[in-house]
């Protein structure tokens, strides 16, 4: 090889090696921007708000289920709660799912995926709804949809409300993944109702009712004990 083509051959490694070097520190930067590399402030807090949502709020008494490890590394989530919901006075049940994490998955997954694999089928298209609360607090805006089993006519339906936070406000946008693609952590929450026929009125959901009274406590900042008042 001669000595020009061994200076250019020269000068093409380095371009490679300087192109390699820009991808792999952008990809670092970006990982710290969001958490990927460590468990972000933001997500220990809201793991904190987990650990801390009542049992019971309001008329609704909750029935723990447990998330096992390999369940939340399937969902990409750090953390979890799922608990099933009773209303004491009239008997309608709700269950409710967060998950936490990095903003990747976390948004990636929605109902029409997670139901479709597991044989349902939307019975309606999903749309917003906003769920108005008091004054002081913005409404919080969610995704709605009823899903059914597929082939079974039978099956009943239920009404799927999702919807995620930063820790500011509850939002429903159109792409999720580029919405929340910057934040360090990120919450998704599942609500779901059996319905006894599909198309009941959305304004009789009791989901409606709980989800308020989740919220306002989940909203709030962690109130964690010092270890002085232990």
């Amino acid at each position: 090889m001669n000595d020009d083509a061994t200076v250019r051959g020269s000068r093409s490694f380095l371009r490679y090696g300087v192109a390699l070097a820009l991808i792999v520190a952008s990809g670092f930067a970006h990982g710290l921007g969001t958490g990927r590399w460590k468990l972000s402030a933001a997500r220990v807090d809201a793991t904190k708000r987990l650990a801390h949502l009542p049992m019971s709020l309001g008329d609704w008494d909750g029935q723990p289920r447990t998330i096992s490890d390999v369940e939340l590394a399937e969902a990409g989530a750090d953390s979890g709660l799922s608990r099933r919901y009773v209303n004491r006075t009239t008997g309608a049940t709700v269950s409710i799912l967060f998950l936490c994490g990095r903003p990747g998955p976390i948004s990636a997954h929605t109902p029409e995926v997670c139901y479709g694999a597991s044989g349902y089928e939307p019975l309606t298209p999903a749309r917003r709804h906003a769920l108005k609360r008091s004054s002081e607090q913005a409404s919080a805006d969610f995704w709605v949809a009823e899903f059914t089993k597929r082939g079974q006519a039978d099956a009943g339906s239920m009404r799927v409300f999702w919807s995620w936070t930063t820790g500011s406000r509850w939002l429903a946008p159109d792409s999720p993944r580029f919405a929340f693609a910057t934040v360090p952590a990120l919450v998704k929450l599942y609500a779901v109702h059996e319905t006894a026929a599909p198309g009941e009125p959305l304004s009789d959901d009791p989901t409606l009712d709980l989800l308020g009274l989740v919220l306002s406590q989940f909203d709030r900042p962690a109130q964690i004990p010092s270890e002085s008042a232990l």
